[in-house]
């Protein structure tokens, strides 16, 4: 099971702060990316682990302002 909030012994190649870091470089070059391309790329870096992390990382992306949601494309877009 993968924790999200932090403990001394958690992880922390598998906690939301590691995922977070990961899509903000697929965005390194890209204003917007599919949301199932990103999960795919995800879940290949990270295994099942990312099930659990994956929307937790992009909340936490979104209240910082970093990230939108575009429902209609179902599109991630960087937001500077």
């Amino acid at each position: 099971m993968v924790m999200l909030l932090p403990h001394k012994y958690m992880n922390l190649e598998k906690s939301v702060l590691k995922v977070s870091s990961e899509i903000i470089k697929e965005f390194s070059n890209k204003e917007a990316i599919e949301f199932d391309y990103l999960y795919k790329k995800m879940e290949h870096k990270f295994g099942v682990e990312v099930n659990e992390l994956f929307i937790p990382s992009l909340i936490l992306l979104h209240a910082f302002g970093k990230l939108e949601y575009i429902m209609s494309e179902d599109l991630l877009e960087w937001t500077e």
